[in-house]
């Protein structure tokens, strides 16, 4: 039998207090195990010169942690109730600060100030892992490092090497940006509620010397094109991306 991570009595009281329900038009997951929050800790390699930017406060747990550890934190929540308990909550950390907002959807730039060098922190929802990658990765901001939980089979394609089944545009676009590695992989049971798979923890370390690429979306539309038609000509894969 599998073993079941316990829900913390202070996480059943906070969404009892607040009288707060959960949203899973947000893809809502409460990562619930501690032991996964020190590894996310150890794994950012926290100074207190550090710049943190948080996606997904959720009830900020690992919020404070980070601020305990981290010079500034900028903890990022979509959910407007979820907000106003942070806000409450975490009141007494001076070096943090909690804003609402959609990460797809804010100005980044306007967020995080461009001269500090980031290290981002993110539980990333399932259904938009792969848009919120796509706008971090290429925003202009100084990235340090990237550690992100995600659904495990989206990990498995950051990470698959060429010639794999895995292997395909997000492999890629990833790859030509950032060093990614596995930190490890973290079993459905560390969430509240607990979600239909499997998730893994990764390490994104951007490259300070690219591929030079005259024209990256002509490129990236190429190579997008290309493994959608895989069983296709090559020929058609072209004119498919035009």
């Amino acid at each position: 039998m599998k073993r079941l991570a316990r829900v913390p009595i202070k996480f059943k009281e906070a969404l009892q207090k607040h009288n707060f329900r959960i949203k899973k038009s947000l893809g809502q997951n409460f990562l619930i195990d501690k032991n996964i929050q020190k590894i996310i800790i150890s794994s950012a390699g926290l100074k207190r010169e550090d710049f943190i930017f948080e996606i997904g406060a959720g009830f900020g747990e690992l919020s404070r942690a980070l601020a305990k550890e981290a010079g500034r934190v900028i903890a990022l929540e979509v959910d407007k109730d979820l907000v106003s308990i942070l806000r409450e909550t975490l009141a007494d950390c001076p070096n943090l600060k909690v804003i609402a907002g959609d990460i797809l959807k804010i100005n980044l730039e306007e967020v995080l100030d461009k001269d500090y060098e980031w290290k981002i922190v993110a539980n990333l929802p399932y259904y938009l892992t792969t848009p919120i990658i796509n706008r971090l990765l290429k925003s202009r901001l100084k990235l340090n490092c990237l550690i992100l939980m995600l659904q495990r089979e989206v990990a498995e394609r950051i990470l698959a090497h060429p010639g794999t089944k895995a292997y395909g545009a997000l492999s890629i676009f990833v790859q030509y940006y950032t060093h990614p590695e596995l930190i490890l992989p973290v079993k459905k049971t560390c969430f509240y509620p607990q979600p239909k798979v499997d998730s893994a923890l990764i390490k994104l370390k951007p490259r300070r010397t690219k591929v030079k690429i005259k024209d990256e979306s002509l490129f990236f539309s190429l190579v997008k094109a290309s493994f959608q038609m895989r069983r296709k000509t090559l020929l058609n894969a072209l004119v498919r991306a035009e």
